[in-house]
C-alpha cells in the first residue's frame, strides 16, 4: 500500500476510533495466543493422556506408574511394582487412606487375599508364588473430587509419594 492510500485511510478513521481498533486487535492477539497455549497443553497431556501425563516414581525396586492429570469420574490406572523377598508367599502394599477416601476403586488385579483398613493406611495383601521376584498390582479407579490428590505407596521399607491433579 502506498503512503497516499494509507493517509487516506487514516483520514477516514477518527483518532478515538483508531485507538479502539488497536485495543481490539491487541485483545484478538491475546485470545489467539491463549487458544494456542490451550491446544498445546492439551496435546501434551495436561487435560488427559499425553507425554506429560504419564509418569513413574520409584524408591529402590518399588515403583508407581500413574497419570499426573486425571478427570473426575473418569477411570484411570495405577500400576504398582513391588519386590518380593526370596521364598515369600505373601506381599503387602499400603496406600494412604487420605488418597483412597477421595477415589473409588473399580478393580484390583490380582485380587488381594485380604484388605485391612487402618486410620492412616489401607493394606492389601496378595498371595504369590514362592519363585516370584516382583509383584505388579494394577488398580483401576475414579476420582470423586476435583483438585489436588496426594497418595503414598508403602511396600516393605519403600515409601513412594505421588501427586495427581483432578480436572472437572
Amino acid at each position: 500500500m502506498s503512503d497516499a492510500s494509507s493517509e487516506d485511510l487514516h483520514a477516514l478513521v477518527k483518532p478515538e476510533q483508531l485507538a479502539h481498533m488497536r485495543q481490539g486487535w491487541r485483545l484478538q492477539q491475546i485470545g489467539w495466543a491463549l487458544i494456542a497455549i490451550l491446544v498445546l497443553a492439551g496435546a501434551a497431556g495436561v487435560f488427559g493422556r499425553g507425554p506429560l501425563s504419564c509418569t513413574t516414581r520409584s524408591a529402590g525396586a518399588a515403583a508407581v506408574e500413574y497419570e499426573r492429570f486425571i478427570r473426575r469420574d473418569a477411570p484411570f490406572t495405577l500400576r504398582f511394582s513391588v519386590p518380593i523377598p526370596a521364598g515369600s508367599t505373601r506381599a503387602e502394599l499400603n496406600l494412604a487412606r487420605r488418597y483412597l477416601d477421595r477415589v473409588r476403586i473399580l478393580s484390583i488385579f490380582p485380587t488381594p487375599v485380604r484388605t485391612t483398613s487402618g486410620a492412616e493406611t489401607t493394606t492389601f495383601a496378595f498371595g504369590i508364588e514362592p519363585a516370584a521376584k516382583a509383584l505388579t498390582v494394577t488398580i483401576h479407579a475414579e476420582a470423586n473430587e476435583i483438585g489436588s490428590l496426594n497418595g503414598e505407596l508403602a511396600a516393605g521399607d519403600a515409601r513412594i509419594p505421588f501427586h495427581q491433579l483432578v480436572w472437572p
